[in-house]
């Protein structure tokens, strides 16, 4: 019986590192590129040839992707939990998950909902992140404003990207280009589907893909074609 209730809970886990070992393995990657494409410009800029500075920083990115110090795996580490949602509440934040588990000890049967205390607070923190002005509530963003360099871009691109995104919506939005749940009377809804209007897709024009594009696409999507331009 055991064995059976934590199969839920062994999948999701199984998951999480599954996930975790993508993150881990991709931000070791870009570290060690980082760090091996600053000594190759370093190298050439004393002088050595590209030849013998490409095959010094290829042989030590090997060695560093067999066994990479413990500070970049650390640092590889926490980015696949941030990754996965997964890392460890800071601040307020902390302070109520601790609480919070504390009150569990005491019920075991809600201990089955401690897991999905801490992710879903990461997913909403992150979400700051990426909203202009807002994220500077983050102890996150502030700390990588100030301490600069490549953690203050990552902090400036986030806020570009999440402005892009949020005004992608809105144009796209506001010009019909998207759609949403449409009506809620089962009639008027149905009448507006025989014109080939979708739910929660996006709107374009004719012109925009050729025949032959529109064939290749409906083989991957659900694309329909309105009788209007």
């Amino acid at each position: 019986y055991g064995a059976f209730v934590t199969v839920p809970g062994r999948a999701l886990l199984a998951e999480d590192e599954f996930f975790k070992g993508i993150v881990y393995r991709t931000e070791l990657h870009s570290l060690i590129y980082k760090m091996t494409n600053d000594e190759y410009e370093q190298m050439i800029a004393k002088g050595v040839s590209e030849s013998e500075a490409l095959a010094a920083v290829q042989k030590k990115a090997v060695l560093l992707f067999e066994d990479p110090p413990l500070p970049m795996k650390q640092e590889a580490l926490d980015a696949a939990r941030e990754g996965t949602f997964t890392n460890k509440l800071e601040g307020a934040a902390g302070q109520v998950e601790k609480a919070f588990q504390v009150q569990l000890g005491g019920v075991p049967i809600l201990r089955i909902a401690a897991p999905f205390i801490r992710t879903p607070t990461n997913v909403f923190a992150r979400t700051f992140e990426y909203v202009p002005g807002l994220n500077l509530l983050t102890r996150k963003t502030r700390k990588a404003i100030a301490s600069g360099g490549r953690e203050f871009d990552l902090a400036v691109s986030k806020s570009a990207l999440g402005s892009s995104i949020a005004y992608f919506a809105y144009d796209a939005t506001y010009d019909g280009r998207v759609t949403g749940m449409g009506p809620a009377k089962f009639n008027e809804r149905t009448q507006l589907e025989k014109t080939g209007w979708q739910p929660y897709s996006l709107v374009f024009r004719k012109n925009t893909f050729s025949q032959e594009q529109l064939n290749e696409l409906k083989e991957s999507y659900q694309i329909s074609v309105s009788s209007d331009s």
